[in-house]
């Protein structure tokens, strides 16, 4: 079953702390591009397929746009048209679907119409500690997987190399 997970892109920008600071800072162009990274490297890490939603109003462009990228999409919807109601209208279309769907917002209204539509919902803070987890997972996992230099070299070698560390008194 396809897992989709859809982010209200500028409400997700402004619930997190470090992308509001970082958006105040370096502007709001920058921190979308922030959200999406982190959006993107933990729906692959995390086996989802994204959908990062923008709105209209905060941008110049008069028409909808999809921007399609390995597992992800980003979506800038079309004047007077805002992610709230491209999220509702998703939801909709997957009803039904064989799918699990999942919604990024802050807007308590938004949630209760996603769990009403069989989605469910995820706040932007979840989703900032789940982002967190499973960065630890990662690292954790590529801690594990790096050998040391013993379990790596061949045993002849390992003991060429204490013979020379014994010769130079070396503990």
């Amino acid at each position: 079953m396809q897992k989709i997970l859809v982010v209200d892109g500028y409400n997700v920008i402004h619930a997190w702390p470090n992308l509001r600071e970082y958006m105040k800072l370096a502007g709001l162009a920058a921190a979308r591009d922030q959200l999406l990274r982190s959006v993107h490297d933990y729906a692959a890490g995390a086996g989802y397929f994204a959908i990062v939603v923008f709105d209209a109003h905060h941008g110049h462009k008069q028409r909808a746009s999809v921007e399609h990228l390995k597992g992800m999409d980003v979506v800038y919807t079309g004047s007077g048209e805002t992610a709230d109601h491209y999220i509702e209208r998703v939801a909709d279309e997957l009803d039904g679907m064989n799918c699990e769907l999942y919604v990024v917002t802050a807007d308590r209204l938004e949630q209760s119409i996603v769990l009403g539509r069989g989605g469910v919902r995820v706040s932007p803070r979840e989703l900032l500690e789940d982002i967190s987890l499973e960065l630890k997972a990662r690292k954790n996992k590529r801690q594990r997987n790096a050998a040391s230099i013993a379990e790596r070299v061949s045993p002849d070698i390992l003991k060429a190399l204490e013979e020379l560390r014994r010769q130079k008194g070396v503990d």
